[in-house]
């Protein structure tokens, strides 16, 4: 499975000590430069930026090799590079949180998933309980509905 993943889902799992999800769901995961330079911008936190700074071998950072489609130009650098390098190498999933840039995946034919997906299918792998993680996520200020997360949660056995 080829995953593309924006800034938010890797700060989001960073920060809730939980990125190795990535890992065991996806194997490998590709980032976008403007990404890795998010990750590890002045404003990021320190954990985010260390990571960033020692990417462990299963994250593969790739530049670009033609231009961001005009339909992007209206999202974040890296939300636009993620969904240009997700079309350049034919991902299955773009992992994105934001609504603007899932909308914009949808529209040429991405599979969009998030923070809450990967949660999701960790807690179906028996990796995570679901709604202890949600609660911590929405500690760190991750916004998103009540329906949203219903809509996530995955069946109870």
């Amino acid at each position: 499975m080829i995953v593309v993943s924006d800034t938010t889902p890797i700060n989001y799992l960073l920060q809730l000590d939980l990125v190795e999800l990535l890992r065991d769901l996806y194997g490998t995961v590709y980032l976008p430069s403007a990404v890795l330079r998010e990750l590890e911008a002045e404003g990021s936190l320190k954990t985010v930026r260390a990571w960033a700074g020692d990417l462990p071998e299963w994250v593969v950072v790739r530049g670009l090799q033609r231009e961001i489609p005009d339909e992007f130009l209206h999202l974040d650098a890296g939300e636009a590079e993620a969904l240009t390098l997700a079309l350049e190498i034919g991902a299955d999933v773009v992992l994105l949180d934001e609504r603007k840039g899932r909308k914009a995946a949808e529209a040429c034919g991405l599979e969009a998933a998030g923070t809450l997906a990967v949660l999701r299918d960790s807690a179906v792998a028996g990796r995570i309980d679901f709604d202890e993680e949600v609660s911590r996520l929405r500690s760190l200020n991750f916004r998103v509905s009540d329906e949203i997360i219903d809509d996530a949660r995955p069946p109870r056995p």
